[in-house]
This record gives C-alpha cells, structure tokens and sequence, in this order.
C-alpha cells in the first residue's frame, strides 16, 4: 500500500456513498467548535436548519447568515478562526447548503460520474458547458471556488480557494468517495461537448486493457505532430511525457484511484522553474500557498506514465475548447490550446470518427 500524506488519503480508502446530513449538520461539520460552545443554542438551531432541508434554508439564507454572524460575535469565534464578518458567514452557509443537496441527484448517471471544476473568469463559459453535457445524456456535480457562477447543477463550494491542482484533486477524491461507478469524467468549466459524446465514448470504452483514460479533447499538436505527420481519425494513443489539455478525460476507476494516491500526486507542487538555482525559492512559495499549485494536466500525465498506463485521445475532438481567457493567465484558445480538428457538432459523431478505429 502506497503511504499517505497530509494531502493524499491512503489508497485503501473504501469508495463508498456517504449519506449526507441536513444544512444544519453540514455547517456543524464545517466549524464544529462553534457548536461545541455552551454559550448558545446553536445545535438546536442546527437540528431546526435540518428539519427546514435544503429549499427551507435557501429561502432564509439571510437569515441564517445573520444569525450565524451575531452568535460568532457573542462567543468571541474570531479568537478561533479570526474576523467572522458576514462574508465568511456566507461562505459557511453557503457550503453547508450545498454539502446537504441529496447525493442522490449526482448518482443518476448510469456508471458515470461526472465532475466540472470551475473558478471565477473574464468570460463564464461554465453555464454553456453544464449545457452541452447535459445534452450529451450526463448531469454533472460542480466543484466551485469563491466566486464561481451560480448554477442550478449540484454543487461542492469551496469555502477558500483551493487552486488548479487541489481543485482537481478534491474533486477526483470526492467522486470516488461518493460513487461506486466505474467511469468517472472530470471536465474543465470551459469545454463545449459534442452531443453524442456519452454515447460514442460508451462504445469504445477501453480501447486497451492499460488505458487509464480516453480524452474527449485533443489538442490541436496532438493531431498535427511536429514531423509533419497527421494522425489518422479514430482513437488514437498518445506517447508524452507528461499531458496537455486535460480538458475532459473519462478514466477509468481504477487508474484514477491510483493516480490520485499515487506519488507525483501527493508531491506535486508544480511544474517548477527550469534553472535548478531558482528552485528552492520557488518550491518554498509553492508550500507558503497550495492554492498557487497548477499545471494540473503535467501532473497528470506524469502520473500515468509512472503507472505504466496509457492515455487515449479521440480525433475529430468531441470537445471544444471555448474559454478566451484563462482563470490563470494560460492566454486563450487559440493555437494548440484548442483542437486541431474539431469535430461538428451539427453532424452525427459516428459519421465523424468511427468507434472501431482504435490505432496504437
């Protein structure tokens, strides 16, 4: 068994569905000192946000948070988590609210599990991608930080900002902690999906016994390789050291729960500075911050090439890449940050790529 770490959870984590509590016992899981306090009544103002439920709450939200902002005044709570101003009261209901939606409504995908990561940027694209999922025959769970759009999908807010990498980890762990399904689609807020994406990839799952991933995205240099060669339309395998674009990767179970525990995962900090002088420092802000950790699709990449797996790409790409501006300064969807040859999405995906044309 691989050895956990302060990020990571041990690989031998059962990855079973966990019942959710109602708002009022997700917000005592959230800051449970505060309800360890005997100086008010706020457990049985928890029981009664239980018994309200989700709907109950949302429509005494502001009630609630106000509330929760006198109670934390009147027991000195900002000797323990610092200033609780009515924004951080928010945030708390907020997550709470969220954390007690029924499991249930992100289970209704067959074997699938599918998880968009999104954050706050210039040009929202997450409402367009929620969307084209939806059409594809999926309902996707949201893995929200501060800030992000609001949608009516279920979604796990982050009560602070975890960043590209811990984001995507979070939301990895929690799709195999809350399913037990064997195909789990994490996705970027900033894909467009063919609208027979769920079906076509149903047809060619696995297209190798070692195959960690089947990528609905394929970035435009994995098409059109540097030595002037074109990749043939199908489902072709991928030789990289690491990965670009993990936009929409459909893994398998099994491979993403070693990928998850796996080392590279638990000590990536990062690409990292190429001058081996500036690494020290540069790894040293890396640990003062986690939130900054990103270049999550090298992480990945590494992390299957360590496992002896293999990574699959299908071309036409089922998916396109829509953002303008990137949530961190990653520039814009031009070049190879987008698919070199995008299928139509007007035509039918079979017509397009044929699902026996699996090529090593």
């Amino acid at each position: 068994m691989e050895a956990a770490c302060p990020v990571c959870r041990s690989v031998a984590t059962p990855h079973k569905p966990i019942p959710t509590g109602g708002p009022g016992t997700e917000l005592e899981k959230l800051i449970p000192l505060f309800f360890a306090s005997d100086l008010c009544k706020c457990k049985s103002y928890a029981r009664k946000m239980d018994r309200w439920g989700v709907e109950g709450c949302l429509e005494r939200y502001d009630e609630i948070v106000d509330h929760l902002t006198k109670q934390a005044a009147k027991i000195r709570i900002v000797n323990l988590f610092g200033p609780v101003n009515r924004l951080v009261a928010q945030r708390w209901v907020t997550q709470a609210i969220d954390n007690a939606r029924p499991v249930s409504r992100v289970l209704d995908n067959g074997d699938w599990f599918v998880a968009i990561t999104t954050a706050p940027r210039r040009d929202c694209t997450l409402l367009r991608c929620i969307d084209s999922i939806r059409q594809a025959g999926w309902e996707p769970t949201i893995f929200a930080e501060p800030g992000s759009t609001k949608t009516d999908a279920v979604t796990v807010s982050n009560p602070e900002r975890l960043g590209v990498w811990h984001n995507w980890l979070a939301s990895a762990r929690y799709a195999l902690d809350h399913s037990t399904v064997g195909v789990i689609l994490t996705v970027q807020d900033d894909c467009l999906f063919h609208p027979d994406s769920r079906s076509f990839t149903e047809s060619i799952l696995w297209p190798a016994e070692d195959a960690a991933f089947v990528s609905l995205y394929t970035p435009r240099h994995y098409s059109y390789l540097k030595s002037g060669r074109i990749n043939p339309v199908g489902v072709n395998r991928i030789r990289t050291r690491s990965l670009w674009g993990a936009c929409a990767l459909a893994w398998r179970r099994e491979a993403l729960e070693r990928v998850v525990s796996g080392t590279v995962s638990c000590a990536w900090r990062g690409a990292g500075p190429r001058r081996a002088s500036d690494r020290a420092s540069w790894y040293a802000r890396k640990d003062a911050d986690p939130s900054s950790v990103a270049n999550s699709d090298t992480a990945i990449g590494k992390a299957v090439n360590q496992l002896g797996l293999s990574m699959w790409f299908v071309d036409p790409s089922p998916v396109h890449h829509i953002a303008k501006h990137s949530t961190v300064n990653h520039g814009g969807n031009g070049g190879n940050r987008n698919c070199g040859r995008c299928s139509e999405h007007a035509m039918a995906l079979s017509e397009q790529v044929s699902p026996r044309s699996v090529l090593e």
